[in-house]
């Protein structure tokens, strides 16, 4: 009986195989052939996506780690704008309320990641946001 060289004998596939192949390998995949197809079109623009991305993560991070400390830079203009007492009243809230200081810091960490993105993916790349995975087309098919 001959068998062909380099040919694998088929083996049943358990859950975990099937689940790596399916949500890993294949998206890694389908990752290296789009970065390929987009570096193959746009050379120059590639190397200046990376980097703008990388600036703005940066100056993501640095904004979250430094604006969730204290909300004297909401509320400041806040009381110059002559709504004292929203400012103190989100003052009292981050200084005496768990609560209160979990979602100023929630806040800002959306604000600071997504607000910042978006501009520079509309304005500087010029591109959809779609195109960079923001959407929700889709999304009810993970709702349990």
């Amino acid at each position: 009986m001959a068998t062909d060289i380099g040919s694998e004998p088929a083996v049943d596939e358990g859950p975990l195989r099937r689940f790596w192949r399916t949500h890993v390998t294949a998206v890694i995949v389908a990752t290296d052939v789009a970065s390929d197809e987009v570096r193959s079109s746009r050379p120059e623009d590639s190397n200046r996506q990376v980097f703008v991305v990388l600036v703005v993560t940066a100056l993501a991070l640095i904004s979250n780690e430094f604006l969730t400390r204290d909300p004297g830079w909401v509320t400041t203009p806040l009381g110059w704008l002559g709504l004292t007492d929203l400012a103190a009243s989100l003052t009292d809230s981050f200084r005496s309320d768990q609560l209160g200081r979990l979602t100023f810091w929630g806040t800002v960490q959306i604000i600071t990641y997504v607000v910042p993105a978006a501009l520079v993916i509309r304005y500087v790349l010029r591109g959809r946001l779609r195109d960079y995975g923001l959407g929700i087309r889709g999304t009810g098919r993970h709702v349990w």
